[in-house]
Protein backbone atom coordinates (compact mmCIF):
# COMPACT_ATOMS: atom_id res chain seq x y z
CA UNK A 1 0.00 0.00 0.00
CA UNK A 2 1.02 3.40 -0.74
CA UNK A 3 0.52 6.15 1.91
CA UNK A 4 0.83 9.72 1.12
CA UNK A 5 2.78 12.01 3.32
CA UNK A 6 0.42 14.96 3.21
CA UNK A 7 -3.31 14.96 2.47
CA UNK A 8 -3.30 18.72 1.95
CA UNK A 9 -1.25 18.40 -1.14
CA UNK A 10 -3.42 15.71 -2.61
CA UNK A 11 -5.28 17.04 -5.65
CA UNK A 12 -8.42 15.13 -4.66
CA UNK A 13 -8.52 16.76 -1.20
CA UNK A 14 -7.80 20.13 -2.79
CA UNK A 15 -10.73 19.58 -5.13
CA UNK A 16 -12.99 18.64 -2.19
CA UNK A 17 -11.93 21.81 -0.32
CA UNK A 18 -12.86 23.85 -3.40
CA UNK A 19 -16.29 22.20 -3.43
CA UNK A 20 -16.60 22.93 0.30
CA UNK A 21 -15.72 26.60 -0.28
CA UNK A 22 -18.27 26.84 -3.10
CA UNK A 23 -20.99 25.21 -0.96
CA UNK A 24 -20.08 27.46 2.01
CA UNK A 25 -20.47 30.53 -0.24
CA UNK A 26 -23.87 29.25 -1.38
CA UNK A 27 -24.85 28.63 2.25
CA UNK A 28 -23.78 32.15 3.26
CA UNK A 29 -25.79 33.61 0.37
CA UNK A 30 -28.84 31.50 1.30
CA UNK A 31 -28.47 32.46 4.97
CA UNK A 32 -28.32 36.16 4.07
CA UNK A 33 -31.39 35.71 1.84
CA UNK A 34 -33.26 33.97 4.70
CA UNK A 35 -32.30 36.73 7.14
CA UNK A 36 -33.39 39.41 4.68
CA UNK A 37 -36.67 37.60 3.94
CA UNK A 38 -37.35 37.12 7.67
CA UNK A 39 -36.79 40.85 8.21
CA UNK A 40 -39.27 41.69 5.44
CA UNK A 41 -41.80 39.16 6.79
CA UNK A 42 -41.55 40.68 10.28
CA UNK A 43 -41.92 44.16 8.84
CA UNK A 44 -44.98 43.06 6.85
CA UNK A 45 -46.46 41.40 9.96
CA UNK A 46 -46.06 44.66 11.87
CA UNK A 47 -47.72 46.55 9.01
CA UNK A 48 -50.51 43.96 8.95
CA UNK A 49 -51.09 44.36 12.70
CA UNK A 50 -51.23 48.14 12.26
CA UNK A 51 -53.57 47.79 9.28
CA UNK A 52 -55.83 45.43 11.27
CA UNK A 53 -55.95 47.96 14.12
CA UNK A 54 -56.86 50.72 11.67
CA UNK A 55 -59.49 48.46 10.09
CA UNK A 56 -61.01 47.63 13.49
CA UNK A 57 -61.13 51.32 14.39
CA UNK A 58 -62.70 52.18 11.04
CA UNK A 59 -65.26 49.38 11.41
CA UNK A 60 -66.11 50.62 14.91
CA UNK A 61 -66.55 54.16 13.59
CA UNK A 62 -68.69 52.79 10.75
CA UNK A 63 -70.88 50.84 13.18
CA UNK A 64 -71.35 53.86 15.43
CA UNK A 65 -72.09 56.10 12.44
CA UNK A 66 -74.60 53.55 11.07
CA UNK A 67 -76.35 53.33 14.42
CA UNK A 68 -76.45 57.10 14.81
CA UNK A 69 -77.76 57.46 11.25
CA UNK A 70 -80.48 54.90 11.95
CA UNK A 71 -81.50 56.75 15.11
CA UNK A 72 -81.60 60.07 13.25
CA UNK A 73 -83.69 58.48 10.50
CA UNK A 74 -86.07 57.11 13.11
CA UNK A 75 -86.35 60.55 14.74
CA UNK A 76 -87.04 62.12 11.35
CA UNK A 77 -89.73 59.51 10.62
CA UNK A 78 -91.32 60.16 14.03
CA UNK A 79 -91.19 63.92 13.46
CA UNK A 80 -92.71 63.60 9.98
CA UNK A 81 -95.45 61.36 11.35
CA UNK A 82 -96.22 63.85 14.13
CA UNK A 83 -96.28 66.73 11.68
CA UNK A 84 -98.66 64.95 9.31
CA UNK A 85 -101.22 64.15 12.02
CA UNK A 86 -104.18 66.51 12.18
CA UNK A 87 -103.79 69.26 14.75
CA UNK A 88 -106.36 68.45 17.43
CA UNK A 89 -106.17 71.96 18.91
CA UNK A 90 -107.64 73.55 15.77
CA UNK A 91 -110.15 70.82 14.97
CA UNK A 92 -112.97 73.14 16.05
CA UNK A 93 -115.82 72.48 18.42
CA UNK A 94 -115.75 72.69 22.19
CA UNK A 95 -112.04 71.91 22.47
CA UNK A 96 -111.01 75.02 20.53
CA UNK A 97 -113.24 77.26 22.65
CA UNK A 98 -111.84 76.09 26.01
CA UNK A 99 -108.17 77.15 26.12
CA UNK A 100 -107.80 76.50 29.87
CA UNK A 101 -108.63 72.82 29.57
CA UNK A 102 -105.82 70.29 29.17
CA UNK A 103 -105.74 69.05 25.59
CA UNK A 104 -104.01 65.81 24.68
CA UNK A 105 -101.05 66.09 22.34
CA UNK A 106 -100.70 64.05 19.18
CA UNK A 107 -99.87 60.48 19.98
CA UNK A 108 -96.31 59.63 20.78
CA UNK A 109 -94.63 56.63 22.44
CA UNK A 110 -96.11 55.93 25.84
CA UNK A 111 -99.21 58.10 25.30
CA UNK A 112 -102.77 57.15 24.47
CA UNK A 113 -103.40 56.56 20.78
CA UNK A 114 -107.17 56.96 20.63
CA UNK A 115 -107.22 60.25 18.69
CA UNK A 116 -109.26 60.73 15.54
CA UNK A 117 -106.28 60.87 13.16
CA UNK A 118 -104.70 57.97 11.30
CA UNK A 119 -102.91 55.47 13.50
CA UNK A 120 -99.21 56.20 13.73
CA UNK A 121 -96.76 53.37 13.14
CA UNK A 122 -95.30 52.12 16.41
CA UNK A 123 -91.73 53.10 17.17
CA UNK A 124 -88.87 50.67 16.75
CA UNK A 125 -88.49 50.65 20.54
CA UNK A 126 -92.15 49.68 21.00
CA UNK A 127 -91.84 46.92 18.40
CA UNK A 128 -88.66 45.55 20.00
CA UNK A 129 -90.33 45.48 23.42
CA UNK A 130 -93.39 43.84 21.86
CA UNK A 131 -91.20 41.14 20.27
CA UNK A 132 -89.67 40.42 23.69
CA UNK A 133 -92.94 40.71 25.65
CA UNK A 134 -93.27 36.97 26.29
CA UNK A 135 -90.14 37.10 28.46
CA UNK A 136 -88.50 34.22 26.61
CA UNK A 137 -85.07 34.20 24.98
CA UNK A 138 -85.47 35.66 21.49
CA UNK A 139 -83.00 35.70 18.61
CA UNK A 140 -82.07 39.03 17.02
CA UNK A 141 -83.36 37.76 13.66
CA UNK A 142 -86.83 37.18 15.17
CA UNK A 143 -86.83 40.65 16.71
CA UNK A 144 -85.81 42.20 13.38
CA UNK A 145 -88.54 40.26 11.55
CA UNK A 146 -91.14 41.51 14.05
CA UNK A 147 -89.95 45.10 13.65
CA UNK A 148 -89.95 44.77 9.85
CA UNK A 149 -93.60 43.66 9.93
CA UNK A 150 -94.53 46.76 11.92
CA UNK A 151 -92.16 49.19 10.17
CA UNK A 152 -90.99 47.77 6.82
CA UNK A 153 -88.58 50.66 6.11
CA UNK A 154 -86.60 50.20 9.34
CA UNK A 155 -82.91 49.44 8.71
CA UNK A 156 -81.42 46.50 10.65
CA UNK A 157 -78.91 48.80 12.36
CA UNK A 158 -81.77 50.72 13.93
CA UNK A 159 -83.07 47.55 15.55
CA UNK A 160 -79.63 46.67 16.89
CA UNK A 161 -79.12 50.22 18.16
CA UNK A 162 -82.47 50.21 19.92
CA UNK A 163 -81.72 46.86 21.55
CA UNK A 164 -78.31 48.12 22.66
CA UNK A 165 -79.95 51.19 24.22
CA UNK A 166 -82.50 49.00 26.01
CA UNK A 167 -79.67 46.78 27.26
CA UNK A 168 -77.78 49.83 28.53
CA UNK A 169 -80.92 50.94 30.40
CA UNK A 170 -81.35 47.50 31.94
CA UNK A 171 -84.67 46.80 30.22
CA UNK A 172 -83.33 44.01 27.99
CA UNK A 173 -80.71 41.39 28.81
CA UNK A 174 -78.21 39.93 26.36
CA UNK A 175 -78.26 36.18 27.03
CA UNK A 176 -75.78 35.07 24.42
CA UNK A 177 -74.72 35.76 20.89
CA UNK A 178 -77.66 37.74 19.41
CA UNK A 179 -80.12 36.32 21.96
CA UNK A 180 -82.10 38.71 24.15
CA UNK A 181 -84.76 38.62 26.85
CA UNK A 182 -86.95 41.29 28.40
CA UNK A 183 -85.89 42.06 31.98
CA UNK A 184 -88.84 41.90 34.42
CA UNK A 185 -90.16 45.37 35.27
CA UNK A 186 -89.30 45.14 38.97
CA UNK A 187 -85.64 44.39 38.09
CA UNK A 188 -85.04 47.74 36.33
CA UNK A 189 -87.31 50.15 38.21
Amino acid sequence: MHTRASNAEDPFVTHLRQIEATERDKWVSADEACTKAAYYVNELRQRLVEAERELAAAEQEHTVASERLAVVREIIADAERLLTQPDRDTAGGAEAEQPDQHKPRPSSPGRSTHDAGPAAAPTVRALVLEALADGKATQLSSIRAHVQRGRPQTPPNSVRSTIRTLCDRGQVALLGRATYRLVPLEAHT
